[in-house]
């Protein structure tokens, strides 16, 4: 998995990470009718910016500064980006949960 660091900086991250065949197409799908998303480790905005004209609320979390910065320059003011992690004391947590509700 990559992992973004000092010799890993965000616009390269950006440059090379474009997801897989089909995936922006079941996003899409997914989001179908919703009218808030949440991504969480939205990076620099791939998901999101296809989101954009279909979702009314979109929300992103990231722990890296720099991917924010990137995302805000290419996602409408509308989109709410912020920082966030998951080892608040230092250290990482084994699982994230993200609750998916049916509707």
């Amino acid at each position: 998995m990559l992992m973004m660091s000092r010799d890993y900086p965000a616009d390269l991250y950006a440059s090379l990470h474009n997801g897989n065949v089909g995936d922006e197409d079941f996003y899409r799908a997914v989001c179908v009718g919703a009218d808030r998303v949440l991504e969480l480790g939205c990076g620099s905005r791939r998901i999101l910016a296809v989101l954009a004209d279909q979702v009314t609320e979109l929300h992103g979390v990231d722990s890296s500064d720099e991917t924010l910065a990137l995302a805000r320059t290419n996602l409408p003011a509308s989109v709410e980006l912020q920082r966030g992690r998951s080892d608040r004391d230092g250290r990482r947590a084994r699982k994230t949960l993200a609750g998916l509700r049916a509707e």
